[in-house]
């Protein structure tokens, strides 16, 4: 039996099956059989609120890798460019 005490997100949607409502907390287990205890408010079985979510999930991962690659492109453009100083500062 594989038990996880703690997981913080499994991408969305991901179907899970109930092996025991717990009022707060519901016990459930995925595909992969790893069985865990998710908060009843974050589990649905609304498959148009569940597609919503994984839309909405995309759209958020997709922004931030595009913050992210702009955020390193204009670190990397700024090399060499008066920053060596911020750079040997921080390495102090």
């Amino acid at each position: 039996m594989n038990l996880k005490k703690e997981l913080n997100a499994l991408e969305p949607p991901r179907r899970v099956k109930l092996i025991e409502d717990r009022g707060e907390k519901l016990f459930v287990t995925n595909d992969d059989n790893i069985r865990f205890e998710p908060p009843s408010d974050k589990v649905t079985n609304d498959l148009d609120l569940a597609a919503l979510a994984a839309r909405q999930d995309a759209q958020s991962q997709r922004a931030l890798a595009q913050d992210m690659k702009e955020r390193m492109d204009a670190y990397r453009a700024g090399e060499g460019e008066g920053d060596s100083a911020l750079r040997s500062a921080a390495r102090c």
